[in-house]
């Protein structure tokens, strides 16, 4: 029986965290989760409050991609012109390794809401 070419993320390679950088809130961070190293976080932005039967993709939504790199374990990912302020989004996040196929656990990171600013 062939084994697949690359294993399934381990337990111990949760999804990165994010949080909203404090100085710049177009700004999300996501933390490396242990396992690495990491090339890249992968997040997914799932906007709410739309009607989702209309919308294709997982969990009803056409997801917003967004891809930064790694540097010293944290990744800042601009989301300027990507989302819209004051909308909820679900965020879902994954570290990704330098191959581009070994990847971590993706989970739920929470909603992000733009604030309004001029």
């Amino acid at each position: 029986m062939a084994q697949p070419p690359h294993p399934p993320p381990l337990p111990c390679h949760r999804a990165p965290v994010v949080t909203p950088s404090i100085s710049n809130p177009v700004i999300l961070q996501c933390a490396a989760p242990v396992g690495g190293p990491w090339s890249v976080c992968a997040l997914q932005l799932c906007k709410q409050g739309i009607n989702r039967r209309r919308l294709q993709g997982a969990g009803g939504c056409t997801p917003i991609d967004v891809s930064c790199p790694f540097v010293s374990g944290v990744a800042s990912c601009n989301v300027t012109g990507k989302i819209e302020q004051d909308f909820p989004y679900e965020i879902t996040s994954t570290a990704v390794k330098a191959d581009g196929t070994r990847k971590s656990m993706s989970g739920p990171q929470g909603t992000y809401t733009l604030p309004l600013f001029p």
